[in-house]
C-alpha cells in the first residue's frame, strides 16, 4: 500500500510541476523556450511512466462483493 501511495504522490507532483511550467511558459514565452520544451518532455515522460506503473498494480479489490 505504501508503494502505491508513493506512486500516487509522485503522479500528483508531476501534474503540479507540469501546470507550473505551463504557467511560466504562458507568462514568459520568450524565456528559454528550448529548455522549457525539454523540461516538459521529461515531465510528461515521467508522468506517463508513473501512470503506467500505477495501472500495472491493478485494483485494491475493496469493491468486490462477497459471494
Amino acid at each position: 500500500l505504501k508503494y502505491r501511495q508513493e506512486l500516487y504522490g509522485r503522479f500528483q507532483d508531476l501534474c503540479v510541476q507540469i501546470d507550473l511550467v505551463h504557467q511560466f511558459q504562458d507568462q514568459a514565452p520568450e524565456t528559454m523556450p528550448a529548455a522549457v520544451q525539454n523540461l516538459m518532455e521529461y515531465l510528461r515522460g515521467a508522468k506517463t511512466d508513473t501512470r503506467r506503473q500505477i495501472l500495472s498494480l491493478g485494483g485494491l479489490g475493496i469493491n468486490q462483493t462477497e459471494r
